[in-house]
């Protein structure tokens, strides 16, 4: 496969996995934050009710005061209007919710129960508040003491009054805590998500950035290798030759290409003993030719040459010009003699170039 080809593939098939698994993670998460935030914003309108339920309660507790204290019938029927008026309000308000109900924009069975209840009692209380408006218009009406009727019915509005009130309180702290609880859940969720995220963001680079260097390694491998081949065949290893690799079809071609100028070079030396000798030469390093140079030129002056005169002249450290000077010597370009404490760097016959 093409460097590029191989490359794209790669790059492509990484984000991809990495998108999907990032497009999955945001599915489940905003699936769940649909889910709490649809509770949430089913207890708002219930929320509503309550607060108006109980604030007409209330009302009509001082609304139903100020009627039992009403002299003449008249009076009482102006008191009537405000009392239809302030039902009709609250019927808007059921209705409303009870639309939404039904359309099931509100779904949570235990929101429903708990409005359920609620309207019973609202309704209790409207409908002992109507029973004490009734008995008052007839005292009213008639002129008779029903002060015994009306103090009974009193008190059992005063009972479903406070029973009521309670009763949408609780509703409504019940629903309060719940949203909190709710609250905090999406809270959770979100900062698990964005931890997550992130988490999924750094092991995308981690595992990039190990993608690249075993690229990088499947480059520099076989590179490697036709470095140390060429070394090797520039050695004088005539016969040695590169393995292909198969993985990336540049690096395949550039190892055919080499293998086959190590094969023309060969043939020309098998067939030219003279030739593999100046093939040879011309394949030595330029750190080895330094060497050779150095001590030609002293030689053409009449100057001996010594290893410590190596050293010092190309700059080099002793080991070094000792690696130097040994593959030469096994390579038959130069021959050592004892100097003293020193050795003396002397050309053979070889070098004729």
């Amino acid at each position: 496969m093409k460097l590029k080809h191989k490359l794209t593939a790669d790059l492509v098939t990484f984000v991809v996995i990495f998108a999907v698994i990032i497009l999955l993670v945001t599915f489940t998460f905003f699936r769940f934050n649909v889910s709490l935030n649809s509770l949430i914003n089913e207890a708002e309108p219930t929320l509503k009710a309550m607060d108006h339920m109980l604030l007409d309660v209330y009302q009509d507790n001082i609304l139903l005061l100020d009627y039992l204290n009403t002299q003449n019938y008249n009076e009482a029927l102006d008191y009537d209007k405000e009392v239809e008026i302030s039902d009709l309000r609250c019927a808007r308000v059921e209705d409303d919710l009870q639309t939404l109900i039904v359309l099931g924009v509100i779904s949570d069975q235990n929101t429903i129960d708990q409005y359920g209840l609620a309207n019973e009692l609202h309704h209790d209380v409207e409908a002992a508040r109507n029973k004490l408006l009734i008995l008052h218009k007839k005292e009213l009406a008639t002129n008779e003491n029903l002060t015994l009727e009306k103090n009974a019915l009193l008190d059992e509005h005063g009972t479903l009054f406070r029973e009521a009130v309670n009763k949408f309180t609780d509703i409504v702290d019940n629903v309060d805590k719940r949203n909190k609880v709710l609250r905090t859940k999406l809270l959770f969720q979100s900062r698990v998500y964005f931890f997550f995220l992130f988490a999924l963001i750094v092991i995308f680079l981690v595992v990039l950035l190990f993608r690249i260097r075993s690229f990088s390694l499947v480059l520099v491998k076989p590179i490697r290798e036709m470095i140390d081949k060429i070394d090797t065949f520039v050695d004088g290893n005539f016969k040695i030759r590169i393995k292909s690799s198969e993985d990336i079809s540049e690096i395949s071609d550039l190892q055919t290409n080499l293998n086959n100028v190590f094969s023309v070079v060969e043939a020309v030396a098998n067939r030219k003993p003279a030739e593999r000798t100046s093939i040879e030469s011309k394949l030595l390093k330029q750190e080895h030719l330094d060497v050779i140079n150095l001590v030609k030129n002293n030689a053409l002056k009449k100057r001996k040459t010594t290893m410590t005169d190596i050293r010092k002249s190309l700059d080099i450290t002793h080991p070094t010009a000792i690696s130097r000077i040994k593959i030469l010597k096994e390579k038959g370009y130069i021959e050592l003699e004892k100097d003293g404490r020193d050795k003396l760097v002397n050309l053979t016959s070889k070098v004729d170039f």
